[in-house]
């Protein structure tokens, strides 16, 4: 029997936290809900690490059994409530078709933080979640799903969940719209693209809440088998415009989907479009204003489009770029006017001398304890950014880099990670510099205790 990583974590808690017959206990209670069980162990380590760790690696050999009794059962009420959060604020339609799983930790943090909640938010903190939340997908903040994105993110949204400012001065330009004109939609073809999903449950968030093309109620997470549905069905578009290259190689273009229930999907087959909008008509008098709910011209009723796939999609295209840049490019100014504030603690005698060598290559930057922020080529980054950039530089390509592992301190601690605790006390404040992520406070306190 191949064991996944659930499968080994199970075994090593079994004597004190039976891992498994919690599992099923979610699952027998919850029928509504599907757990990701890597989601609430992640964030389980989040907490135990201290905003630190999340790697298989750390799990398994830090976290016990008496860390998940604690925590078990009130993580898991955090992912409950934060797929609530989701649902209920339009920003996803269904479980199944979320963009970035690993993006529901930060917003667990965030909830723990306004003591788990969210009717406890401030208008402020709802408005930059729901920023950071389409900006991030939209963004591709997540392609990689790398840990170090997940513990940033969640550092950032604890940061927003306490009143604070970000002071980090590349984050909020990593959250810019990576799509830049509406001709750019039709790439987004697969099922597996989290842009594509991104899109779907975007239209249902620009509509207030889709509604069924049946009758006038709203769709929710309870239709569990949603699908994609080809608005030109793709089979009436391979037929009629077979010599139609341009056609066929849109055909499956996400601007031509929407979500809609599988059984209605199903009726519609491969009729074109008037006929079968003209036959859901008998049943909804009011089908007119559900495609235009759905982001899509009622024309289609009277044939006008039956002959006219491109230009359908070329508005549609359209309307959907126009609401994305509304929502996030259009707001990146007033959130970063609002959320950011440049940093007064990166002071020159705060700064400590730091250095990498890749490829045979030496760098050398300057690390700022106190937001934990790297200064590179005269640009602040976190580590990793920092680390990824000296990277780019070097190579010419971009690497994933864990930014407390490349660096290295210069000086009586040369060679040493970031990430390192010295346990040496050496003269000074410089002594908590050594300390890699060190909480601010306790390096206030020190600076106020030492000389």
């Amino acid at each position: 029997m191949q064991l996944n990583f659930i499968d080994i974590l199970a075994a090593k808690l079994y004597d004190g936290f039976n891992l498994r017959e919690k599992i099923s206990e979610f699952e027998e209670n919850y029928t509504n809900y599907k757990l990701n069980n890597e989601i609430i162990v992640r964030t389980i380590s989040y907490i135990v690490s201290n905003a630190k760790n999340i790697d298989r690696a750390y799990i398994l050999g830090n976290l016990t059994a008496d860390h998940f009794a604690e925590l078990w059962e009130v993580v898991c009420s955090w992912y409950r409530m934060t797929l609530d959060f989701l649902y209920q604020n339009k920003m996803l339609l269904s479980q199944s078709w979320i963009p970035y799983e690993n993006m529901i930790i930060p917003m667990m943090v965030f909830l723990k933080e306004i003591n788990g909640n969210f009717s406890q938010m401030t208008e402020n903190q709802h408005k930059y979640l729901v920023y950071w939340y389409w900006a991030s997908i939209f963004s591709q903040h997540y392609a990689g799903s790398s840990n170090e994105v997940i513990i940033q993110d969640s550092i950032i949204l604890s940061t927003i969940a306490k009143d604070q400012k970000i002071t980090d001065r590349n984050y909020l330009y990593k959250l810019r719209l990576q799509i830049s004109s509406p001709e750019e939609l039709h790439a987004y073809t697969k099922k597996g693209s989290a842009i594509y999903r991104g899109i779907l449950n975007f239209v249902n968030f620009a509509a207030g809440g889709l509604i069924d093309w049946n009758n006038t109620s709203r769709l929710s997470f309870n239709h569990s088998k949603l699908e994609d549905h080809h608005i030109f069905p793709k089979h009436y578009l391979l037929s009629k415009f077979s010599k139609n290259e341009e056609i066929i190689a849109l055909a499956d273009s996400v601007v031509n989907k929407t979500l809609i229930p599988k059984i209605t999907n199903i009726k519609i087959g491969q009729k074109p479009p008037h006929q079968y909008m003209n036959e859901l008509l008998q049943k909804n008098p009011n089908l007119r204003n559900s495609l235009q709910n759905h982001l899509i011209t009622p024309d289609l009723l009277d044939g006008y489009y039956d002959d006219d796939y491109l230009i359908f999609v070329q508005e549609r295209a359209k309307v959907i770029y126009q609401l994305l840049q509304y929502n996030i490019s259009q707001k990146s100014d007033e959130i970063r006017t609002q959320f950011y504030q440049e940093s007064k603690v990166f002071m020159d005698f705060d700064r400590i001398k730091i250095f990498a060598i890749y490829y045979g290559q030496k760098v050398l930057a300057e690390y700022h304890p106190l937001n934990n922020q790297v200064l590179y080529e005269g640009k602040i980054y976190s580590p990793s950014a920092a680390g990824e950039k000296a990277k780019e530089n070097i190579s010419g390509e971009p690497h994933n880099t864990n930014g407390w592992e490349f660096w290295k301190f210069i000086g009586n601690y040369s060679g040493i990670p970031l990430d390192h605790r010295i346990n040496t006390s050496v003269n000074g404040i410089r002594k908590y510099c050594f300390w890699g992520r060190t909480d601010r406070r306790q390096m206030r306190a020190a600076m106020l205790r030492e000389p």
